[in-house]
């Protein structure tokens, strides 16, 4: 689990113009992670830290469309802890959009 102003901190050391649009998951008044999406010169990433309850899949990023596309494409899954999550979410944020192959095939698939 990591909450939002630890997540955000951590992505802003690297990619300081990033943008964020992250709120805290609290489940009966317990903080759970966080989730949202995170922008950066085009990129959009949606993320969500709180670990699933039933699987051992571990916490979630995947490409989106926009900061409103909750549907996004393919969940990608981190389980090897906190710095490797963060590692693959400034990853995704700086690869190109051009190189983002699913976005390209999803444009394909609309036309």
């Amino acid at each position: 689990m990591i909450l939002m102003t630890r997540l955000k901190n951590a992505i802003k050391k690297e990619i300081p113009n990033a943008e964020f649009k992250l709120r805290n998951i609290n489940i009966n008044g317990v903080k759970k992670g966080c989730s949202g999406f995170i922008t950066n010169e085009g990129v959009t990433v949606y993320v969500n830290t709180e670990e699933p309850a039933l699987t051992n899949l571990g916490l979630m990023y995947r490409y989106a469309r926009n900061d409103s596309d909750y549907q996004g494409l393919r969940n990608r899954w981190v389980n090897t802890g906190e710095k490797d999550y963060v590692l693959n979410v400034i990853e995704a944020l700086k690869t190109p959009l051009c190189q983002i192959r699913e976005l390209n095939n999803d444009k394909e698939k609309r036309l």
